[in-house]
């Protein structure tokens, strides 16, 4: 008796599988979906200015202390002419001083001393100016070995969200516009993934799976793509 229990039991199991696993299928086969690609581009300035400078000074063989005292000067005056052109100080940071030795056929003939300092600031036309024409701080003896502009804005943040924002109108745009001629409507979304930041300078066609984040430029273009999938009905 146990054993035709058994049987029977198994035997409803397996049809109640079965009719399941159709219905299951036909559910899913019945489903519906779009995948599109939605995209956004914005324009943007920098509002923020760090310059990265090195002064260097070339000394001989016993001037070491003299080389010390000449960096320490031409710091005094560049943090004199940064205040003077409304850079505060809190603004300028001041690394310690490293050197080199320099060689000739005998041996160690001099030093190289190197003072790197970056400075952060909104007066960005002001900054800009010193550094690309520093007419004024060779004049003040400042002499600077490296010299680099990096632009960045404060606000990145809030130009991402309104980017992604935008990238996610224009996939369900592209979405509603592939299915209006197919007589279909579109359902709820059903899935979003945003892909990388491209922030370059404008009009770059330069791209990569990573990102970009592009300091040289003080105007940029910032892209994102978003792929979303839209259910059809």
């Amino acid at each position: 008796m146990k054993k035709h229990v058994a049987v029977i039991l198994s035997v409803g199991l397996i049809v109640a599988f079965t009719v399941f696993g159709i219905f299951f299928y036909n559910t899913r086969k019945n489903v519906k979906k779009i995948k599109v690609v939605g995209m956004a581009k914005k324009e943007f300035e920098a509002d923020l200015l760090k310059w990265e400078l090195t002064l260097s000074k070339r000394v001989g063989l016993n001037e070491l202390k003299k080389g010390y005292k000449s960096l320490d000067r031409m710091k005094s005056n560049l943090v004199k002419i940064l205040g003077d052109n409304d850079i505060k100080k809190e603004s300028i940071t001041i690394n310690p001083i490293n050197y080199r030795e320099e060689y000739s056929r005998n041996g160690v003939s001099g030093y190289i001393l190197r003072q790197p300092i970056f400075i952060i600031t909104e007066e960005i036309n002001k900054l800009e100016k010193m550094a690309l024409s520093p007419s004024e701080l060779v004049a003040k003896g400042v002499i600077i070995q490296k010299s680099k502009l990096n632009y960045f804005n404060s606000r990145l943040d809030s130009v991402k969200k309104e980017i992604l924002s935008a990238a996610a109108k224009n996939a369900k745009s592209r979405a509603e516009k592939m299915v209006e001629e197919s007589g279909s409507s579109l359902k709820k979304l059903i899935s979003i993934r945003q892909g990388v930041f491209q922030i370059t300078e404008p009009y770059s066609t330069e791209v990569s799976s990573r990102g970009i984040y592009n300091t040289d430029s003080k105007v940029k273009e910032i892209r994102v793509t978003v792929h979303a999938e839209f259910g059809i009905e």
